[in-house]
């Protein structure tokens, strides 16, 4: 019986000394853990902690390592049951915070906003706070409030680029893009490597075309992300637009080595090299973008140009007629052929393709010019001269072509009309007029 009785007391003084030995324990895996804290053997400090917390459960320096490792692991829901259970053991500001992160990672700004509001509650006046809830805020679509909150956080740290360019995105969405692009210039202004607000920053530069601005923030975009073929394809477009041709195939030629089959760029490239007059690279890259759409009547266009260029009038005849065959309602091809008739004498035919285009577009003055200049060499001075009041409408300082006009005025027997018309080009500095007024105008 004492037998008996000396095991069962050995029994539970092992029990308790266990007991009591625990939270040790637990401690000592802890520390074990904070070795590797720095280190990249994440594994092996996950799995001290794992050993802490099995030890004791409620070993909050362990819980709260834990649950910043399953974080930086990109583990959220781990690190959000860690959060909750240590929140039910103790509330404080910092948990608070660290929880509103973790929401904010699963989108749950609602969440992360009540965990805000409670850690501001605690009296702290971080610019950290005020940005999160800002940026939770936003994604609420609450703006004022992250407005509210955004100011704070800059008010706080005055040097908080994250700040400005979530104030930047939130008043993008209000519809102020000018006050939005200051915040970009002034987070940029920073930190020089954020590509998130460069490329807000260029949308707002292209749509108010400026085009040398759009250039400067795509260069910084690729430097910082090189593999952004995109890129390359917008800067190019743009260097294309201020007329910067070599520019412009250089970017297109980088985005053909890695997508070769971009239409797109296959034809901005072809126009680009076409105003360097390389005719011959212009063509090779038109013929790339036809085998991928055939049906595509600019194409041909391009083509006829090119070859109007070159004098192929024959073949220019050939590829508008395949632009207008595949698009009817073609004003600039219809205009084009008449062009090319014109160059061919070949008047009549000049004039139907002119009406054409001025059908498909009665805005084209253009046409309306050539049309008179066709009825003028026709014989047919009065329609011309209807047709050159419509064009000086609309540019009123072309100084030649009220010298023209005056020129059907005179065949019209307008002698006083064409004298008017003489000088009126001459004030504008067409020196040709002079001796059109001295020829007519004597008397």
């Amino acid at each position: 019986m004492k037998k008996w009785l000396f095991l069962v007391g050995a029994i539970l003084i092992i029990a308790v000394v266990y007991f009591v030995s625990k939270p040790k324990i637990s401690n000592y895996y802890y520390n074990e853990a904070l070795i590797f804290q720095d280190s990249l053997k994440k594994d092996m400090m996950l799995e001290n902690l794992n050993k802490a917390l099995k030890f004791n459960e409620e070993n909050i320096q362990a819980l709260a390592l834990r649950a910043k490792l399953y974080y930086n692991s990109d583990k959220m829901q781990e690190a959000l049951v860690d959060y909750n259970f240590l929140l039910s053991l103790v509330e404080t500001s910092e948990n608070f915070f660290n929880r509103s992160l973790v929401y904010i990672k699963l989108k749950n700004f609602k969440a992360a906003v009540q965990d805000l509001d409670k850690v501001i509650g605690f009296g702290n006046k971080n610019a950290d706070i005020y940005y999160f809830r800002g940026l939770s805020n936003s994604s609420l679509n609450n703006n004022k409030e992250a407005l509210k909150d955004l100011t704070e956080a800059i008010k706080i740290d005055s040097l908080y680029a994250e700040a400005y360019h979530q104030r930047g995105i939130v008043w993008a969405n209000l519809g102020d893009l000018e006050t939005s692009i200051l915040d970009f210039n002034k987070s940029l202004e920073i930190d020089n490597k954020n590509l998130d607000a460069y490329n807000r920053r260029v949308k707002y530069r292209i749509d108010n075309s400026d085009y040398k601005g759009a250039i400067s923030d795509y260069n910084a975009i690729i430097e910082l992300d090189e593999g952004n073929i995109d890129a390359y394809y917008q800067r190019g477009y743009f260097k294309y637009q201020i007329q910067d041709y070599q520019g412009a195939v250089s970017d297109f030629l980088k985005v053909f080595e890695s997508t070769p089959a971009n239409f797109d760029n296959l034809k901005y490239m072809s126009v680009s090299y076409s105003k360097l007059k390389n005719y011959e690279e212009a063509l090779k890259y038109l013929q790339k973008a036809k085998k991928i759409n055939s049906k595509d009547a600019e194409l041909y266009y391009r083509q006829a140009l090119i070859y109007i260029k070159q004098k192929k009038l024959n073949d220019a005849l050939k590829e508008l007629n395949l632009a207008i065959q595949q698009k009817q309602s073609y004003p600039e091809a219809h205009y084009t052929k008449g062009v090319v008739y014109a160059f061919r004498q070949m008047f009549k035919k000049s004039v139907t393709e002119f009406c054409l285009a001025i059908q498909f577009k009665n805005n084209y003055y253009d046409a309306y010019l050539a049309r008179a200049v066709s009825k003028g060499l026709m014989g047919q001075h009065k329609e011309a001269i209807v047709d050159y009041d419509v064009y000086l409408v609309h540019n009123p300082l072309d100084g030649e072509v009220f010298c023209n006009r005056g020129i059907s005025k005179v065949n019209a027997k307008d002698m006083e009309g064409a004298c008017v018309d003489f000088s009126k080009a001459i004030d504008l500095g067409y020196k040709p007029a002079e001796e059109k007024k001295v020829m007519y105008c004597q008397n």
